[in-house]
């Protein structure tokens, strides 16, 4: 940090040679005095910040990982569904039923839970991360677990609900078919003779119309499964590891950043005596 510059001040002969002489100049060997104050005001700082933040009550964080399938025919349609759902469902993550859900669980630790979790997708692939934080590592592992287990206890009833609303829909277009069996019942009831080629034709009817019906029935329960996502918990929520504050990041910060105000302050004013008359 201390400079040297070849400055005009006088000129020697040796062996018939004009060379400069060299000297500091007044900037630089101010600066040079001190350079010290420039590391010790930049340790100041660096370890007031490290006191400080370590009187900052600590912050702990645990967090789950949710697995959502879909299943279908096709390989590449069911990762793919199952990718949007997770997408879809990390925004749910801090839904009111699923946090009233949880906060009847929690009892007391249910305090803050809203501004405590948070929800996102691991790789933008098909898994979904809870993540809680608490004041202590038990408090942010239970809030984990009690959110997991009320968000997948919600969606499920939602898948359940989604389903019967697809087969209660899916099951009024069967009025149709519905109605020629009561038809052909009625019809087939009135014959007394059952040996008779109307009777056997009848009969032949209904036949074909009940398994129609049957067959369509078995189509729409298997259309309202397929698709259908599938939660599961493939990384329990452990006990919280701290996160907050870091003392020794900070501080580094903070005497990196010290270093270079109190330096460049240091320069500054060195100058300024450099140049007063």
């Amino acid at each position: 940090m201390v400079d040297t510059e070849q400055r005009p001040t006088d000129v020697q002969s040796f062996n018939g040679e004009r060379r400069w002489s060299t000297s500091r100049s007044p900037a630089s060997s101010t600066l040079g005095r001190r350079w010290w104050i420039v590391l010790l005001g930049a340790l100041a700082i660096g370890a007031a910040t490290y006191v400080v933040s370590k009187a900052i009550p600590a912050t702990y964080s645990s967090s789950s990982t949710i697995a959502v399938n879909v299943t279908g025919t096709d390989a590449n349609d069911a990762t793919l569904g199952a990718n949007n759902y997770a997408s879809q469902y990390a925004q749910l993550i801090g839904a009111t039923p699923v946090l009233n859900a949880a906060g009847q669980t929690l009892g007391r630790d249910a305090s803050g839970l809203s501004a405590a979790i948070t929800g996102g997708t691991v790789g933008g692939q098909n898994l979904v991360s809870i993540r809680a934080s608490g004041d202590s590592p038990q408090q942010a592992q239970v809030r984990a677990a009690a959110v997991t287990d009320a968000f997948i206890k919600y969606m499920d009833r939602q898948t359940l609900a989604q389903g019967r609303a697809f087969e209660k829909n899916a099951i009024a277009g069967l009025t149709p078919l519905n109605s020629d069996i009561t038809h052909l019942s009625k019809e087939l009831a009135q014959i007394h003779d059952q040996t008779s080629s109307h009777y056997q034709t009848v009969e032949t009817s209904l036949t074909n119309v009940l398994t129609q019906r049957t067959t369509q029935l078995s189509t729409i329960a298997t259309t309202a499964a397929s698709g259908e996502p599938t939660l599961s918990v493939i990384n329990q929520a452990g006990v919280g590891s701290e996160t907050a504050p870091r003392p020794s990041l900070y501080a580094l910060a903070a005497f990196i950043v010290a270093l270079l105000i109190v330096g460049r302050a240091v320069v500054y004013f060195a100058s300024r005596e450099s140049v007063r008359p």
